[in-house]
C-alpha cells in the first residue's frame, strides 16, 4: 500500500516520511475528522493511525461498530 499511497498527491499539506521496513508515514493537517476517518478506514487493515490519540480512537470506534452491526 505504501508505494501507491506514495504515486499521489492526497492532501496540499501533506507530508511523507519513509519508515523502516517500507511502511510510509503521512501526515496532514484537516479542518474536520469525518472524511479523514472514512479515509483511513478505507485502507484497513494496512494502516496504523499514531496520532493524534483521539483520531486514533475515532478509528477504533467506527471499526468497532462495524464489527458490532448486524
Amino acid at each position: 500500500m505504501a508505494a501507491y499511497i506514495r504515486e499521489r498527491v492526497w492532501h496540499p499539506s501533506q507530508r511523507m516520511i519513509e519508515r523502516r521496513g517500507g511502511s510510509l508515514e503521512v501526515r496532514l493537517k484537516t479542518a474536520g475528522w469525518k472524511e479523514l476517518v472514512r479515509w483511513i478506514l478505507s485502507w484497513q487493515p494496512d494502516v496504523k493511525v499514531l496520532a493524534p490519540v483521539t483520531l486514533r480512537q475515532r478509528v477504533l470506534e467506527k471499526l468497532r461498530a462495524g464489527i458490532a452491526a448486524k
